[in-house]
């Protein structure tokens, strides 16, 4: 792949929708580590509107993330039992690319840590998913989008 083709695939859509493919594989792996239902897991995008402050789905698409730089940001919430609908989560921004066949995955409070996985690496996988736990509880934002 020339550096041109490698810029044109960053910036297209093809790699928005294999960056969401493999969110939606993430998410799906994190109900598991985290030991709770799949439907317990969303993506979010904050809203302007005072009435629906957030666009939540369960599925990462198009409309719950945000592109810059060749990067595909998105917030992940996990939904707590027993709150009210609008303090219900606990949230995590994360930004990715494909690079080859493997995934740069960053998290808000790691930003400087970059964890270079894929769908069959179990321990890069839950190291991810340790620091992205950590991000849950660790209040030190470096971006809000």
């Amino acid at each position: 792949m020339t550096r041109y083709e490698e810029l044109a695939y960053l910036f297209g859509s093809d790699h928005l929708k294999e960056c969401c493919d493999f969110a939606n594989f993430l998410a799906d792996k994190l109900a598991e580590y985290l030991e709770c239902e799949r439907s317990e897991i969303n993506f979010v995008k904050k809203q302007s509107s005072i009435d629906y402050p957030y666009i939540r789905q369960q599925e990462c698409n198009i409309s719950v993330v945000y592109k810059h730089q060749g990067f595909v940001y998105m917030t992940i919430a996990i939904i707590l039992p027993d709150e009210p609908l609008s303090g219900s989560q606990v949230q995590s921004l994360i930004r990715l690319r494909k690079v080859q066949h493997e995934f740069q995955v960053q998290i808000e409070n790691r930003y400087s840590e970059t964890h270079v996985v894929r769908q069959d690496n179990r321990e890069a996988l839950y190291i991810l998913y340790e620091s992205l736990f950590n991000s849950f509880i660790n209040t030190d934002a470096w971006l809000h989008l």
